[in-house]
């Protein structure tokens, strides 16, 4: 695990929930521009945190969906309302705007290919610090072992967190994505969203006859691979 991780990770374990709890949010910049891009961010991140990536998207409307920590919970029934709300908002979002582009980072990564898999009008699929599965990295992650530990100790099991992820794993999610452009960035030396769970995704997808276009960076952990994906952003223009 890179330091930055591990110092963010340990943090979060030892602040009480409230000093990192984070509520669902849907923000519009820009409005009335021809063409509207969605923006899912990472998991417990503020919308404040990503002008960088808004910058990119000018000449768009950009429709920004924070993300929830109750997305990852120790809750099943909060856990599955907020996903279901969020994707069912993101789909209606296609009927009042022309959306052509779709940005997710870490956990949003996964909303951002449920979405682009079944809007045709989406040509433009960025990706930022993504994996396969949420399932399989929420389990294993160090950034959401508190939600997971609690749930362990009511006797829940990875199974029981499949049923309600299953749905939006991004690899369940890129069987109708020929004809788009796909851009992915990756950090190789990430431990919250491990880089192996990443190549997972690209094999499958070139299974699929896809064609990603790929910028892994070496070192780079998680949070330093967030920094580094949105202040330079030449892997978003190649």
């Amino acid at each position: 695990m890179s330091i930055i991780d591990l110092a963010i990770t340990s943090l979060e374990r030892i602040l009480p929930a409230s000093e990192y709890d984070v509520p669902f949010k849907r923000e519009i910049k820009d409005k009335g521009q021809p063409k509207a891009v969605l923006i899912f961010l990472g998991w417990r991140t503020e919308i404040s945190l990503y002008e960088k990536v808004f910058k990119h998207f000018d000449g768009r409307t950009k429709i920004i969906y924070q993300l929830p920590s109750k997305l990852i919970s120790s809750d099943f029934n909060d856990m599955e309302k907020a996903w279901k709300e969020i994707s069912e908002s993101a789909l209606k979002d296609a009927n009042q705007y022309n959306i052509d582009s779709v940005y997710g980072i870490s956990l949003g990564t996964s909303l951002a290919l449920y979405v682009a898999n079944r809007l045709e009008s989406i040509k433009n699929v960025f990706l930022a610090l993504t994996g396969h599965s949420v399932t399989s990295v929420a389990w294993i992650s160090p950034a959401t072992q508190v939600a997971i530990s609690v749930a362990k100790a009511r006797g829940c099991t990875i199974n029981d967190f499949q049923k309600i992820f299953r749905p939006f794993d991004q690899i369940n999610n890129i069987d109708n994505l020929n004809g788009k452009t796909i851009r992915i960035y990756l950090g190789k030396g990430d431990s919250i969203v491990p880089y192996k769970s990443a190549l997972i995704l690209l094999e499958k997808m070139r299974e699929f006859g896809l064609r990603p276009i790929v910028k892994s960076v070496i070192l780079l952990g998680h949070y330093s691979g967030a920094f580094h994906s949105m202040h330079f952003s030449a892997w978003m223009r190649a």
